[in-house]
């Protein structure tokens, strides 16, 4: 890419969008451009693995509390109190999946956002008692039970990466070897087996090492 071509894809992304790439490459627009397509190349990685994570991590909590609270809808039942965000979360999805004219309960669990299901993992109404206790820590094999706040940190500092991935916010400046090592933790305390997985398969270790190599110019950026 010459100078020109390179302006011309600068005023395509506008100044404020390239922006925090040039000043993290002291003001050097080609290398802003190399950060700017590596921060695309690691966004890509890291959104596959989240998905996965987030998958995983719904289905294993919907089933230990359907399970706990013996019906389907255990988010209906009378005697537990969701916090606001999360009650309302759920009336959005019921009347979403209810205007689509079949009303099942997976269909719940997947219009849910995956800050929904981490908030059910906070102290916010009294959720200690009544999920993690009783329920939900069986689920966390890998987390102490004792202390279910170290796991509401890390999948928060997830869901953080998960949202600035999904509005192409720059992840970068992140330590994204300890973010994915969290993310294997994660996944390691539900199933070792789905962590297992995702090391096998997940392409980030390959796209944090290419970082420099992209930077310098010497290895083009894969989008």
């Amino acid at each position: 890419m010459n100078r020109d071509e390179a302006k011309r894809i600068a005023d395509l992304l506008s100044p404020a969008r390239l922006g925090p790439y040039l000043a993290a490459s002291g003001g050097d627009l080609e290398v802003g451009l190399r950060l700017y397509a590596w921060n695309l190349e690691a966004g890509c990685a890291f959104s596959g693995a989240l998905q996965f994570l987030e998958v995983v991590l719904r289905n294993a909590m919907d089933s230990r509390l359907a399970a706990h609270y013996r019906r389907r809808d255990w988010w209906n039942e009378p005697s537990l109190v969701l916090a606001d965000y999360a009650r309302r979360a759920v009336d959005k999805a019921e009347s979403a999946v209810r205007q689509r004219g079949q009303f099942v309960a997976d269909d719940i669990v997947t219009e849910l956002s995956f800050g929904v299901w981490v908030s059910l993992l906070s102290r916010r109404s009294n959720y200690y008692t009544q999920l993690w206790w009783p329920a939900l820590r069986h689920e966390f094999s890998g987390y102490s039970a004792q202390a279910p706040a170290a796991l509401h940190n890390d999948l928060s500092h997830l869901c953080q990466l998960r949202n600035r991935v999904a509005h192409c916010e720059p992840i970068h400046h992140r330590h994204l070897t300890k973010d994915f090592e969290s993310l294997l933790g994660v996944l390691e305390a539900i199933s070792p087996e789905a962590a297992m997985c995702l090391k096998r398969f997940s392409r980030i270790p390959e796209v944090l090492d290419r970082k420099a190599g992209v930077l310098d110019g010497s290895l083009l950026p894969r989008i």
